[in-house]
């Protein structure tokens, strides 16, 4: 198992969409950012109980096992994770989503490539 947590512009990615997740994955190694993605709320919520501490989470709202909203409302909760920035995406939701989670930012999903990398730029300096 790779150990991201210590690396700088780590992005952990929740998507429980194989091809939208890897194409995200692609997308964030080709800009020179190290990924770490899981495919629903039960592989995340372990990988954050390990203390890690990614520079960034993207997570989608619906899964199988969980809601978005939900696992962003806890973080933001959570002393010590309240601060990692989290963009929550969706095909159905909207942006007030992200609001009420005290998530960062939203991408609605089909999304541009650009105006993906814009949102995950501003969060990541």
């Amino acid at each position: 198992m790779k150990i991201y947590t210590s690396m700088k512009n780590c992005v952990f990615v929740l998507e429980d969409n194989d091809a939208i997740r890897e194409i995200i994955e692609i997308i964030l190694e080709t800009k020179g950012y190290a990924v770490r993605s899981f495919r629903n709320a039960s592989e995340f919520a372990a990988a954050m109980q390990e203390d890690a501490d990614p520079n960034l989470i993207i997570m989608d709202i619906m899964l199988p096992d969980g809601n978005g909203i939900e696992i962003c409302q806890k973080l933001k909760s959570d002393e010590r994770k309240q601060n990692i920035p989290v963009l929550l995406m969706s095909a159905h939701a909207t942006a007030e989503s992200a609001t009420t989670a005290k998530a960062q930012g939203f991408i609605a999903k089909p999304f541009d490539i650009n105006v993906f990398m814009a949102k995950v730029g501003a969060q990541v300096a």
